[in-house]
Formats: structure tokens, C-alpha cells, sequence
């Protein structure tokens, strides 16, 4: 009884998501992007920010429904300018197979202002 129990248990858990790994970007954003989504009073208060963002990844490579895993203490800002980085990237898979449905990556974003 118990583990037919145990078992129905583990049935409606949600498999988990494979983790995209060993990945090779096809595009990523650019210098000019990042200075465009720079939050201005950080960038005027020369505050960086070290953000991770968590996102879905299509079988294209795309990245979809990202969201901010790890503001760390920073300007809340870097969230949404962090955010808006995402349609700036594309995974590419390896010849001839597309990504895993479902798959997840996570991104670290280092946010740096010059004076």
C-alpha cells in the first residue's frame, strides 16, 4: 500500500525542466544595447549590478518568459533593463538538433557604469 502510495505521489509531481548547458550564443546583446537599457540614475551614480536571469528557451534557440532570479541588493531598476535584454539573445544549437522543450537557462548579467 505504501508504495503504491508513494508512487501515485511522485506521479503529480512536474518533471523537472532540463537545464540548457554547454550552449554557444548565435546573438547577444552589444555594448550599444546595454548603454541604451541602462538604468540613468545608476548610470549617473556610476552603480553597477550583478543580475541572473532565469529564462525559457524555445527549440529555436530564442529565449521566452524570462524572469529575475537574483537582483542582489542592486538598484531595482537593473530588473526590468535586464529583462529587456532578452529578445537581444539566440542560443544555437548543435548541427542538426534543436533545443529540448521546456529547457531553462540561466544568465548572469554584469551591469558595470564608467565615469
Amino acid at each position: 500500500m505504501f508504495a503504491i502510495l508513494f508512487a501515485a505521489l511522485l506521479a503529480q509531481e512536474p518533471a523537472p525542466q532540463p537545464i540548457i548547458d554547454g550552449y554557444r550564443w548565435a546573438r547577444k546583446p552589444t555594448m550599444a544595447d546595454f548603454m541604451r537599457l541602462y538604468p540613468v540614475r545608476a548610470l549617473r551614480l556610476g552603480q553597477g549590478a550583478n543580475v541572473s536571469m532565469s529564462c525559457k528557451v524555445r527549440p529555436n534557440g530564442a529565449l521566452d518568459a524570462c524572469a529575475i532570479v537574483d537582483l542582489n541588493g542592486a538598484d531595482p531598476a537593473f530588473g526590468p533593463a535586464t529583462l529587456a535584454l532578452q529578445g537581444l539573445f539566440q542560443l544555437r544549437a548543435p548541427k542538426g538538433e534543436v533545443f529540448p522543450e521546456g529547457g531553462e537557462i540561466r544568465i548572469p548579467i554584469v551591469w558595470r557604469a564608467t565615469r
